[in-house]
């Protein structure tokens, strides 16, 4: 436990996630903004086997009950890693339905492990599953999802500006957008 965020180096067998595109207007509520030092650092991997792992910190700033960390801060790590286990394994995706287990309370300053995988996909979507980890790998909280593919129709709608430098709908790896 740390009253201030770790430092995170990238675990072994894994590489950082970088999504294909910015989402909303940076990520206001994560820290590296103004007076977010104290809210909440998130990081995540993909490891060699697709699964995505990473780290969560939660300061004064993201507090539910006292010394405790708010169900909705967990819930945006969860969705946040739910989601990118989704894209890094070229499946466009959004939110269709996620259910949280609030398994036990989560300490604030405490060094949080995440980690997030594919169960399956279908046609139209896709299914994951997360949980939010002590150090010593009991959870606090447990997620599943149900993500809806994107169309390249729906893709194209976007905002082109948020994509990354080598454009979205560039990738012939997306799984799933098909054109209609």
């Amino acid at each position: 436990m740390s009253k201030a965020p770790p430092t995170i180096e990238t675990p072994k067998n894994s590489v950082a996630v970088e999504l294909p595109m910015k989402i909303a207007s940076g990520r206001s509520l994560a820290s590296g903004f103004e007076g977010g030092e104290n809210r909440m650092r998130i990081r995540l991997f993909k490891r060699q086997d697709g699964v995505c792992i990473g780290y969560a910190w939660f300061g004064e700033g993201a507090e539910g009950p006292p010394q405790h960390v708010h169900g909705g801060a967990v819930a945006y790590v969860l969705d946040e890693a739910m989601g990118s286990v989704a894209w890094m394994n070229d499946f466009p995706v959004v939110a269709r339905k996620i259910d949280f287990e609030f398994v036990k309370m989560s300490p604030l300053h405490t060094d949080f492990l995440i980690e997030a995988r594919v169960l399956r996909t279908t046609e139209k979507n896709v299914y994951v599953q997360a949980e939010l980890r002590l150090p010593d790998g009991t959870p606090t909280v447990k997620a599943n999802g149900e993500f809806a593919i994107l169309t390249r129709k729906k893709i194209n709608l976007l905002d082109a500006s948020k994509f990354d430098p080598k454009g979205l709908l560039q990738n012939p790896t997306l799984k799933g957008a098909k054109e209609a």
